[in-house]
């Protein structure tokens, strides 16, 4: 067992200094953004910055909570470095149009850097606590990081809480003093880290706590892993006799990641790499089948997720997805061949294969976030190539999703497409042109601009009155105007009274929303049609599939105030009005 760490006098003091730079190093950067002075408005040097100043103060207070080492040091300095390093290069993908459209560039930095980092700090930990390190020490010091930084982050949300309650309370006496004081950048920036700094070091030194907080957690783990088992076991029995469809239909691959994650999360804490079981000899067998079963689970995750690339090409979460889905299949694979090689000491090589997929892990995590592995150039690829391939037309392409999701090539790729379609498809171009400069989508800035847009399915005519009406509708929000890719209006009687309403067909990228127009005393209203599928839940249609047996009236009705639509299972069914 590790030993309780006690902390001296001076490693205090220099605790809280790194803990006091952090937070003026985060309020230099709010402040740089706020007044518009260097790094920003460059993204690469900002996010470089925040990813150093996030990573390696943190690190460094809980590493030297043991004691103060040059190898330590090091060690983590060089890791931040690296942080910083990668950083810059995510940030380089976002441009100088700013963080408007990189929330996903951003929360997939700092997902990956955040498991990454956690590894890192395992690994520096065990390294430099011995020469030779053991996986017991990495086992316990990962619990213990896990466990001192939640407590720590929750010690601050009550620190934060008690400082805006005292807040209050002098205010309600019309004393201000204290709010206004609280609320300044200057001073909660530095007070939020060293309370941060201030729960690591408390939790540092009671080391047999959060141990023992880590045992009772693994003892209630070891119930919960027999029922895992066994449902894992379960299911997989029951699925042969329902198919793979149904589990396609209810977003399949992501609840097989997260069963299969989930179980190998529970197996580690539970077994931790000892060679005696934990269970009775029946428990342990059934155990020891479901981590057996795994790579099934992965080979049938493996199918969903390769049947969506071959139909739709490489998006940002199937890259996500089938990284994902590598890792969990390198531990699955590697515990399966070992409970085939040593049957029931098993367990005693989860050590090495948990040193060794830490590397691996953390190594991929790593890489992804740099030039070597760029999910965002591999998206764009796949994605362009599908347009070349006339796999989807140009007419159909999804523009915006390379504004709104690749950053830096998705914007070049957007202007390279503008100028390829300039000559054969000038509307197309001036729609592009129009995302690029973020403009009103589609050019639409008259009603004839709006009328000449609407496309009229099967023959359709638009009554008089309505096309006022129908613009009207799409000025009330201008969000609409600016996004849209498509209206569509079909002719549909659906109350059964002779005149007829009109369904209305909203498309945004892939996605679209359903519109009833009807008459009602001279005036023309709209529902919002909802959609859901019949119990037989067959593969979804396209929306392209379906807009086109709406227009050729492949449809049923099915009588009710409005009647329901019916195209094959999918079911667009109108709410009551309020």
């Amino acid at each position: 067992m590790l030993r309780e760490f006690k902390i001296k006098q001076p490693l205090t003091v220099g605790l809280m200094v790194i803990a006091l730079a952090q937070g003026l190093g985060l309020f230099g950067l709010h402040q740089a953004i706020e007044h518009h002075v260097w790094p920003f408005p460059h993204a690469h040097w900002l996010m470089g910055l925040y990813s150093f100043f996030m990573v390696t103060p943190t690190m460094l207070l809980l590493v030297l909570g043991e004691g103060v080492s040059k190898q330590r040091v090091l060690f983590t300095l060089g890791y931040g470095a690296l942080a910083g390093l990668l950083g810059l290069y995510v940030g380089s993908q976002v441009g100088d149009r700013g963080f408007d459209y990189a929330s996903n560039i951003i929360f997939g930095f700092v997902v990956s850097m955040g498991i990454a980092s956690f590894i890192a700090l395992m690994l520096i930990q065990s390294r430099t606590s011995q020469s030779n390190p053991l996986y017991e020490q990495m086992f316990q010091y990962s619990w213990r990081n896990a466990l001192t930084l939640s407590l720590a982050w929750a010690f601050v949300l009550c620190f934060w809480g008690v400082l805006m309650l005292w807040a209050k309370l002098f205010e309600m006496i019309n004393i201000s003093f204290f709010y206004d004081l609280f609320t300044e950048k200057w001073f909660f920036y530095p007070v939020l880290t060293l309370a941060q700094g201030t729960g690591i070091l408390l939790l540092t030194r009671k080391t047999h706590l959060i141990d023992s907080m880590a045992g009772i957690i693994q003892i209630l783990m070891k119930y919960l892993l027999v029922v895992l088992a066994f449902v894992s076991i379960l299911f997989l029995c029951f699925l042969p006799i329902k198919g793979l469809d149904s589990l396609w239909n209810a977003g399949g691959s992501f609840l097989i990641l997260t069963l299969q994650a989930l179980l190998l999360f529970i197996v580690n804490a539970v077994y931790q790499g000892k060679s005696e079981s934990p269970y009775i000899k029946w428990v342990d067998r059934l155990v020891t089948v479901a981590i057996v079963l795994l790579p099934i689970y992965s080979m049938i995750s493996l199918y969903g997720l390769s049947l969506r690339i071959e139909q739709y090409g490489w998006t940002l979460d199937r890259c996500w997805a089938i990284l994902v889905w590598a890792l969990i299949t390198l531990f699955v694979v590697s515990y399966a061949i070992a409970i085939f090689r040593l049957k029931g000491a098993w367990a005693s090589q989860m050590g090495s294969i948990n040193k060794a997929s830490s590397w691996v892990m953390m190594i991929v995590l790593l890489i992804i976030n740099s030039p070597v592995l760029d999910f965002r150039k591999i998206t764009l690829s796949s994605q362009l190539a599908r347009l070349d391939s006339k796999e989807v037309s140009p007419k159909d392409f999804d523009y915006r999703y390379l504004r709104n999701q690749l950053g830096e090539p998705g914007f070049i790729a957007l202007k390279q497409l503008q100028a390829r379609f300039e000559a054969e498809y000038p509307v197309l171009s001036g729609d592009i042109k129009a995302l690029i400069e973020n403009t009103q989508s589609k050019s639409i800035k008259t009603k004839e601009d709006f009328v000449a847009f609407v496309e009229l399915l099967d023959g359709t005519t638009l009554p008089d009155g309505f096309t006022d009406a129908l613009y009207e509708w799409a000025q009330e929000s201008t969000w609409r105007l600016e996004h849209v890719d498509g209206f569509f209006v079909k002719a549909i009687n659906l109350d059964g009274q002779g005149d007829s309403e009109y369904l209305l067909i909203e498309r945004q990228g892939h996605y679209d929303t359903y519109w009833l127009f009807y008459l009602e005393q001279e005036t023309w209203k709209s529902l919002t049609f909802n959609q859901h599928w019949s119990e037989n839940k067959k593969p979804k249609l396209s929306p392209n599939e379906l807009m086109e047996r709406l227009s050729t009236g492949e449809f049923t009705l099915k009588p009710s105030r409005w009647s329901e639509v019916h195209v094959d299972d999918l079911i667009l069914s109108v709410p009551p009005a309020s």
